[in-house]
Parts: C-alpha cells; sequence; structure tokens
C-alpha cells in the first residue's frame, strides 16, 4: 500500500514490503514538481518524464493497472505532456480556443472514436476507419447515434455539403472553369485519334448536368473507361470490389440510364483496350458515329480481317 500523507510539501510514503512490514521513504521533492520536470512512480519513488514504458519494463503493470491503484495520479510529466502534439495532447489548443472536453467524450473541435479512443475531426472510410477495417455503415452500426464529424467542422461545412448529387457535379465543372484539367493517357490517345480523323469533339464537359468524357455531338458521346476505378469485368466483379468502385460503379449505371432515356447509347472505351487495340478503338468510333453498332462497350469486340465482331457478351451491369 502506497499513502501520501504531506502533498504540499514532501511526499512521506508508506511502503508495504510484503513481509508484514512497513519502509518509510521520505522524498525530498516539491508536489508541484510531478506536474514540471518529472514525475513520481507511486510503486518504487523514482522519477521520470513518462511511466509507461517503466511501470512496464520494472513493475510488469499496463498504464491502465497503475491507474486504478493510484487514481488521479499522473503518468507524465507536464513537459512531457508538452511534447504531445495534436489533439492527443489534453492542453491542445486551437487558435486561442481551449479544446475542453465536454461529458468526457465530446468536444467542440474533435470527437472520440469509440472503437479506439482517438480524438479525431472526423471519421471516415479513406481515413480513420480503415486502420480499424470498417466503414462508416458498420461504424454506425456498431456505436448507433455516435457523431461522425465534430460540431465545428460541420458548422464551417464545404459549400458543397448540402448540394445534390446533380448540384455536386455541375459545382465541380463550374469550378475546373479557368484551371487546367489534367487528362489520363487513355484519354489522351482517344482525343488524339479523333483529331487524327478530323472528328470535332470537345472534352470534359458538362452534359445534361453530367461530366462527360468526350462529346462529339447531341447523340454521341465516348468514355474512357480506366479498368480499376470503372471495374473492368475481366477483373473486378462483386466478390472482389471495393467501396469506392461500388460508388463509382453507382454513378455510371445511373449517367447510363439516364443519357438511355434520352435516346443516346454512349461507347464506352475501356483502357485495356486504348492501350492494347488501338486499331479496335478506332474502328469502334467510326461504327459508332455510323450507327452500326449493336454493343457499346469495347470490350465485347474482337477486330478480326479487317472488320469488328461481335464476342459472347460479357456479363456487365449496363
Amino acid at each position: 500500500m502506497i499513502r501520501l500523507v504531506s502533498p504540499l510539501e514532501d511526499f512521506i510514503i508508506i511502503h508495504d514490503n510484503h513481509q508484514g512490514g512497513f519502509i518509510l521513504l521520505r522524498i525530498p521533492i516539491k508536489f508541484s514538481s510531478i506536474y514540471t520536470d518529472s514525475v513520481v512512480c507511486m510503486e518504487c519513488g523514482n522519477h521520470y518524464q513518462q511511466l509507461s514504458s517503466h511501470l512496464r519494463n520494472t513493475h510488469s503493470m499496463s498504464s491502465e493497472e497503475y491507474s486504478q491503484k493510484y487514481p488521479n495520479m499522473p503518468l507524465r510529466s507536464l513537459k512531457s505532456v508538452k511534447s504531445i502534439t495534436g489533439v492527443n495532447n489534453p492542453n491542445y489548443r486551437k487558435g486561442n480556443k481551449v479544446r475542453k472536453v465536454l461529458d468526457g467524450k465530446e468536444n467542440v473541435d474533435f470527437i472520440v472514436c469509440r472503437e479506439c479512443g482517438d480524438r479525431v475531426r472526423m471519421l471516415t472510410n479513406s481515413g480513420h476507419l480503415r486502420k480499424h477495417h470498417m466503414n462508416k455503415e458498420q461504424y454506425l452500426c456498431k456505436f448507433p447515434g455516435s457523431p461522425m464529424v465534430c460540431s465545428d467542422f460541420s458548422e464551417n461545412k464545404s459549400p458543397v455539403s448540402n448540394f445534390t448529387y446533380e448540384e455536386r457535379k455541375k459545382y465541380s465543372i463550374q469550378n475546373q472553369i479557368g484551371n487546367p484539367i489534367t487528362y489520363t493517357k487513355p484519354h489522351i490517345k482517344i482525343s488524339n485519334l479523333l483529331q487524327d480523323e478530323g472528328i470535332l469533339h470537345e472534352n470534359e464537359v458538362m452534359v445534361f448536368n453530367h461530366s462527360v468524357d468526350i462529346n462529339i455531338d447531341a447523340k454521341h458521346i465516348i468514355e474512357v473507361q480506366g479498368n480499376y476505378w470503372h471495374s473492368h469485368p475481366d477483373k473486378f466483379n462483386e466478390s472482389n470490389m471495393n467501396h469506392i468502385q461500388r460508388a463509382k460503379l453507382s454513378r455510371d449505371i445511373e449517367k447510363h440510364k439516364f443519357f438511355q432515356s434520352r435516346g443516346v447509347n454512349i461507347l464506352y472505351l475501356w483502357e485495356k483496350d486504348i492501350n492494347d487495340n488501338y486499331d479496335l478503338c478506332k474502328h469502334l468510333i467510326l461504327s459508332y458515329l455510323s450507327e452500326e453498332l449493336s454493343n457499346y462497350h469495347s470490350f465485347n469486340y474482337l477486330l478480326q480481317n479487317g472488320g469488328l465482331e461481335i464476342q459472347p457478351l460479357k456479363d456487365f451491369y449496363y
């Protein structure tokens, strides 16, 4: 048993030696110094910057066990606490505003991850939640009603936060005005092919509030599909797609149905075919403009004897 007798001047510690007797230890140090240059281990009376490694190596005790045995006793000196950066520092400030924890859990500047206890600004699938191998839906299922972003972040959120999907796309395109657009290599190849064939076209434009890769005219649109992001059927299926690919696929299906309802069949040229079979893409574009295609995915065609030959159709979503 260890007991603090004189907290304001000196420590007088009564230590049970587990042999029926007691040892009196007097530590000549001001109580305030626990919070400045060093912290005293209540197990042995030695001074350290922090106790976690000392407890583990010397006393075979975890920080949690120590805190349970000696409630309200610090594990770090103030000097050590100041070396902690970011929101994990209990004295962390944002501007002139002290981060005060409300109810021990939430505050206006951060939220607490219920899975690990870390304090973060927001919980996202591609950010903090990824280290727990879970997404937002799984997190909310496990911890119903938990906040996903801190309150001051949501108060100062992006202007597009409340936009509909259509408004987001329109804002995204408008926001690109005056900024250079970086095209993918497959996109550049197809654009150059169209230029070589004398086919007028526009790159990355809005058509009916939908962003399209290449617009030729009111009835002819070309989409350049990356193998990964758009889930090429030779490489991806329902079992091995991640949540980003699923979200992208959902948007692709929505766009496909939208244009199809307006009598526009989009030609989908896939990265694999653009890189491996350039002539096939050229024949597909010319046949597409001549209204000679029965299917609009390049992976369903072969180039044989200078002409297009359709293969057995691959199972795809649109």
